[in-house]
Parts: structure tokens; sequence; C-alpha cells
């Protein structure tokens, strides 16, 4: 089978279908050079099949159980939780998710005899050879809701192959795998080309006018710890379309890995980060800064547009979060019904609280100490009439005052650019009422 994985890093010319394709199997979905003697293969290993909302039809035996968190109604059934009934009358089943697929066997993948290398054109290849270290990092991808308060979670894992000896540019390797669910992989290494996990740039592009434009070269390995590359080493821009480059730069340490990244002088890379400044670069076109011998960042513009799409999105982002009215077409692609409206029968109650003393307002005392308890400990048979509307914070119905930041920002927006965001439609239901939709 003939197939090229673009965001690999290199370029992959044969890898075994059942490899890519077999559900149950761990899957290679990259592999990349992040070091002239470093390789990364990265491997997906699981996946997430989805619960489903459906119509609750009671069997016998059947047990509503609100024991656990979140207060849902955990329906058991043949002695085995399955989901939540949900609903005012409780007429609907959300089940479980459910993790499927073989994980990958790290304790095989970490070790150096598990992966030999050979190439008919690298004499140092020309004989199959090992490794010499194995180094690793994992995370999640996605997560499973299997059980009340139960999560598993499918895992990304990036193999790193440190070699003997350094790949040369358009020659050819391959790498088998011994006793494991991969079949071999070839690959011609082709750095000028190919995207690498360790050169970094914003996706959403540049402005020509941009005072600053950069991109970071990084790589943390895991198991082996950060990953230091040679300050002063070159890199190149290069016109995604023609390969023709358009900057050559140098390397500079821009923040050590041992240095404070905030208050607490933690330090979240764990590894040196070097910039690549081509800030001067300002003619319109797609680009990718290329780091010689290791690889290429994916492709990024810069246009005179580059941040409308973007800041479209995120301020379209606050129609989606509306709290009391009803999501429909044309405004959303989907239909969300009314939530949280005194006409559903919601009911708000005062409480006697006061902002300072809330965690949910300014907490001046620091008395609530977990942001609820003095707004429920003051909490009066009152109920506030008409309460409705406002944002969501993270799906849940709170009004704390300081959600009122992010309003401020979008009037201070209209007034700071009042031509462009007359310009700045968004597709809600009060656009083209005279304001601005950002108002």
């Amino acid at each position: 089978m003939i197939r090229r994985l673009s965001s690999a890093g290199l370029v992959l010319l044969t890898i075994c279908c059942s490899a890519l394709h077999a559900d149950d199997r761990p899957r290679i979905v990259s592999v990349g050079a992040v070091a002239p003697d470093i390789v990364g293969i990265t491997v997906e290993a699981g996946r997430v099949t989805y619960g489903r909302q459906e119509p609750y039809i009671r069997q016998n035996g059947d047990v509503l159980d609100r024991q656990g968190k979140g207060g849902n109604k955990w329906l058991v059934r043949n002695g085995r939780q399955i989901g939540a009934v949900i609903g005012k009358d409780a007429a609907i089943l959300r089940t479980f998710d459910a993790l499927e697929g073989a994980p990958l066997d790290t304790g095989w993948a970490d070790k150096p005899a598990t992966y030999s290398i050979i190439s008919p054109d690298d004499p140092a290849y020309r004989a199959a050879t090992k490794p010499a270290a194995v180094f690793r990092k994992s995370k999640p991808f996605d997560e499973a809701q299997v059980r009340d308060w139960g999560f598993e979670f499918p895992l990304v894992h990036v193999v790193y192959l440190k070699l003997p000896a350094p790949l040369v540019p358009n020659r050819t390797y391959s790498i088998a795998f011994n006793n494991g669910p991969f079949s071999a992989l070839k690959f011609v290494h082709q750095p000028e080309s190919n995207t690498s996990e360790a050169v970094h740039v914003t996706q959403i592009g540049f402005r020509p006018d941009d005072p600053a434009k950069a991109a970071f070269l990084s790589c943390w390995l895991g198991s082996g710890g950060g990953l230091s590359y040679k300050e002063g080493s070159t890199f190149s821009v290069l016109d995604h379309k023609t390969g023709r480059s358009v900057f050559n730069g140098v390397i500079v340490l821009s923040k050590a890995a041992g240095a404070g990244e905030d208050p607490y002088k933690r330090n979240y890379n764990s590894t040196d980060v070097y910039i690549m400044d081509f800030s001067t670069l300002n003619v319109p076109g797609t680009y990718r800064v290329c780091v010689a011998g290791i690889g290429c960042s994916l492709p990024f513009e810069i246009g005179a547009e580059v941040w409308r799409k973007p800041f479209l999105t995120s301020a379209k982002s606050f129609y989606f979060q509306r709290s009391g009215i009803e999501l429909t077409p044309p405004y959303a692609g989907f239909k969300r019904p009314r939530c949280f409206h005194p006409a559903n029968g919601v009911k708000v109650y005062a409480s006697s609280c006061a902002l300072m003393d809330s965690g949910n307002g300014l907490n001046a005392r620091g008395t609530d100490k977990d942001n609820f308890g003095n707004l429920v400990a003051g909490k009066t048979e009152e109920i506030v009439a008409d309460a409705w509307g406002g944002y969501f914070d993270a799906g849940d119905w709170d009004r704390r005052i300081q959600h009122l930041e992010a309003s401020r920002l979008l009037l201070e927006l209209a007034e700071m650019f009042p031509e462009y965001m007359k310009t700045a439609g968004l597709n809600i239901p009060e656009s083209g009422n005279g304001l601005p939709d950002v108002v």
C-alpha cells in the first residue's frame, strides 16, 4: 500500500494496511524526526464509542440509584450501572461511553530490541541496527465516562528512537518492529519538506504589519527529558507552494528548561525553547519554517485578514453560550431548546449573602471557602422575578460578577475599532439593528 502521512515529518512509502485500519489494534498515525538522530513514532491506542440518549423503557429489576456524584439517577440493571436516567419525567436514558480497542504494550514499545533500522543507501545502516535508546511520552486524546464518576482514556504515545548515527537527507530507511502489531514502515528522510513535531508556529498566521513573527523549536521526550538544540543553527522560511527560501535566520535560546515561566517559577515545557524570529518578512503568502536536518512546521499564512476568522469564531461563541434562549438555524447549525428560563419552571431564590462575602462575588473578607457556602447559607424564600439570561459558565447556571469582564472587553473593542466592528457580522438575531454585533 502506498500512503503518505503529510503531517509525519518523514514520507512514509509503505505501511501495512492492517496496522493502520484494524480498529482493535494500536495504529501509527505519524512518524517524524525531532533531531537528526531522533525519530518519533506517534501511535494512537483505543477509541471511544459514545453513549446515546434514548427513551428509557423500564425493565423488571431496574434500580434508580441516586448515590454517587452529580445528583444523577444512575440506572442499575442486572447488577451493573449502564447510564443515567435524565429529564423532568425520567423518560430519557443516557448510556455510558465505552473504551474499545487494545492498548499499546508499553513494555514492548520501550525496549530498543523491539526496533531495527536498515537503509539501502546510508552506509551507517547498511546492516540492521537497533536504536541506542528508546523514550516515550503518553497522554489522553479523548475521554470515556464508563460509570458513575469513572473515566477511561484512549492514549496517544510518541515513541522516540535515539539512533546511533544521524539520518542523511534524501536517503531511504526502513524500521522493523519485532513481535508487535505493526508491519515494517519505509520512509525517505526529507527534512526540507516534511513536518516535524519540534517546529512550532501559530496556525492563525500573521498580518504583514504584525510587529513580531516567530516560530519555536522545542521537544520534550517524555521519559527522555528535555531535548537541547545547537544555538546559532540556521532556519529558513520557505514558500509552501514553490519550496523557495524567502528568509533565513539563526536559532536563539528563548527560555531554558530551568527558567521559571510564572510567578511560582514553574516551567511547563520542561525543555529548552528556541526562538526563530522572522518579523521582517511581510510579503503575503503561505509559508513553512524549516530547520536543517530536522524538518518543518505546518503551513501558515501571512495575510491582511488572518486575524478576522479566529476573531469572528471567538466572538460568535458568546452567542452559543447564551442562557435562557433557544438556538436554531439560521443562527446556529443545530437546535438547542430554551433552558434555565422562568417560563420552563426554573425558580431562582434570593440570597442574603452580600456580594463582598460570596466566592462568586468579591469575597473581600475571605470567609467563603468553596464559592457557594455563604450563598447557600443565606438562602431566602424570595423568588427573583424574571431571572434569566447571561452566559453559561462550564454549562452551569451561575452569575458571577467576574463574567461581566467579557462584556466590558467587547464594548471596548467597539469603542477602539468602531469602523471595523461595523463590518464584523456574527449572524445573530440582533444583526442589522444598527449596533455592532459584538455589542
